[in-house]
C-alpha cells in the first residue's frame, strides 16, 4: 500500500455541505439515514473525500441511466461531436 493509499481524507459535514451547495442539516440527515457514506465517531460525523467523489460519480451514472431509460433511449439531437473533433477543430478561430 502506497503513501497516498493510507492518507486520511476525512472532512466534516460542514465542508461537505459547502462543496455540494446544500445546507449542513441536509448533510446530517443524509448521513443519519444512510443516503450518504460516512463514519460516525461518537457524536462527530466524518466523510471521506475520496468515497464522496466515488459515491457522487455512481449516483450520477445511475440517475443519468434512469433518465435515459425513461425518455425512451432516443439519441439526442444535441449530442456533442466526438472529443477528437472538438480538439482538432480549434485552430484559433472563435
Amino acid at each position: 500500500m502506497g503513501e497516498t493509499d493510507t492518507r486520511l481524507d476525512y472532512r466534516d459535514p460542514e465542508w461537505v455541505a459547502e462543496q455540494l451547495g446544500i445546507d449542513k442539516n441536509t448533510v446530517y440527515k443524509y448521513l443519519q439515514d444512510g443516503s450518504l457514506p460516512g463514519l460516525q465517531l461518537g457524536r462527530k460525523w466524518l466523510v471521506s473525500e475520496r468515497r464522496l467523489a466515488l459515491f457522487l460519480e455512481r449516483v450520477e451514472r445511475e440517475q443519468t441511466e434512469t433518465r435515459r431509460e425513461s425518455s425512451g433511449a432516443r439519441p439526442s439531437p444535441f449530442a456533442l461531436p466526438p472529443r477528437a473533433r472538438l480538439i482538432g477543430s480549434d485552430n484559433g478561430h472563435s
